[in-house]
């Protein structure tokens, strides 16, 4: 490959990172771009984003193959880095005038790496994926046409990728929106890796208790004999089948998070307190009840979905705050809440609950979890209806109790 002269104008500095806009032709970015996926064992600055969805960059692809939306993928710009050092060195001013909204040109060479696709990766993909299709059924000129084409981009230099990382972040929580799970994962990941960007992140819009969750939803993910392998990360996708995902557990954990954090400011041991309550509870359900959890016969039951897990963790919530209250309005003790016989004790009676299915017959016990119309959960949608079915289970195992969710 040879130099390309990039035309620029300088619209911003921040964090201090220079910013400019202008256009690059598609055939210097075809086999000159990367792309870092998210991977819950990378580095930031080696993994942030979401793999692009095939069916969309198919659709890309279609309508840049056709002559009359050709171009239409790219109204909008791509947003592209490059972490080359020496980079910089090789943009000029067009005209002595080194105010923003001035006029630069950039000289590239491949000496300075590829460009890193910050924002844009299932256009870029797409239009590819339309040009090697091309070439393979000998249209050459279509080829031609969308190599030619003149992508808007806005480039940066940076070569710290954790920051380029934020600057993703930043990118698209202000223009569009984050799915929960990847919002969550970068959240967690850069405070990990202690980057001060995602630290202050999280500070000012006081997340932290979202991100301890998230950390004991991944350590039960990772460790408890109940949870391990039972939850999808941020780019499982398909493959993850109908696990519910680490973020939606962590949602279940984080009403137990805030009241122990209540009570401590240590985070550390909060989270060891919070993560040892979990698997002991669910660890005296799989002893009581096998059958849900094992792997021959779990598959009959939907004890892992999220609706299911989102119900018993409010029979746990409900016990620890009964707890709770009476120890303060009665003096009575606080039993071990990290020991799985203290559930035990309780859950045992769960056999004894009765509900009716969607074939409108009774069940009883754990036969309420069973999957599809065999099971009387699936009857319990939204949330008002997993508060209800939640509140007859939790007076099944204490008939003295009111509780309100």
């Amino acid at each position: 490959m040879n130099a390309i002269k990039i035309n620029l104008i300088k619209t911003n500095s921040c964090l201090g990172v220079d910013f400019y806009t202008g256009a690059i032709q598609l055939r210097d970015l075809f086999g000159n771009y990367h792309v870092t996926h998210y991977k819950s064992d990378n580095e930031l600055k080696d993994g942030y984003q979401r793999k692009a969805q095939n069916s969309r960059i198919i659709n890309i692809s279609k309508r840049v193959s056709d002559i009359e939306t050709i171009a239409e993928s790219f109204i909008d710009c791509i947003h592209l880095n490059l972490r080359s050092r020496g980079a910089m060195n090789f943009i000029k001013s067009s005209d002595n005038n080194e105010n923003y909204g001035a006029s630069y040109y950039f000289e590239y060479t491949p000496e300075f790496g590829k460009f890193y696709i910050e924002d844009g990766q299932t256009r870029i993909r797409g239009a590819e994926l339309a040009y090697e299709k091309a070439i393979s059924n000998g249209e050459n000129a279509l080829a031609n046409k969308i190599a030619d084409i003149f992508v808007p981009i806005q480039l940066s230099f940076c070569s710290d990728g954790n920051l380029e990382a934020f600057i993703f972040y930043l990118i698209n929580f202000y223009s569009k929106k984050i799915p929960p799970e990847g919002e969550i994962a970068l959240l967690k990941k850069g405070f990990e890796n202690g980057q001060k960007n995602f630290v202050k992140e999280i500070k000012n819009n006081s997340k932290e208790s979202v991100i301890f969750s998230a950390q004991i939803a991944e350590k039960l993910n990772n460790d408890s004999q109940v949870w391990m392998g039972e939850m999808r990360d941020f780019n499982d996708g398909i493959k993850g089948g109908k696990k519910p995902t680490i973020v939606s557990i962590s949602r279940m954990i984080k009403p137990l998070y805030e009241i122990y954090s209540a009570k401590s400011d240590d985070p550390v041991k909060v989270k060891k307190a919070v993560y040892e309550i979990v698997d002991a509870y669910w660890s005296a359900l799989k002893a009581l009840y096998p059958k849900m959890f094992a792997d021959k016969t779990k598959g009959d039951f939907n004890i892992f979905n999220s609706s299911s897990a989102e119900i018993m963790m409010k029979v746990l919530k409900a016990f620890i705050d009964d707890q709770y209250k009476d120890a303060n309005e009665r003096g009575k003790q606080i039993v071990n809440l990290t020991a799985p016989d203290t559930y035990k004790k309780f859950l045992v009676n769960l056999r004894n609950i009765k509900d009716v299915n969607k074939l409108n017959d009774t069940v009883s016990g754990v036969d309420i979890f069973k999957v599809g119309r065999e099971g009387s959960i699936g009857r319990y949608g939204g949330n008002d209806g997993k508060k209800d079915i939640a509140r007859k289970i939790y007076f099944i195992l204490f008939p003295t109790k009111v509780v309100n969710f």
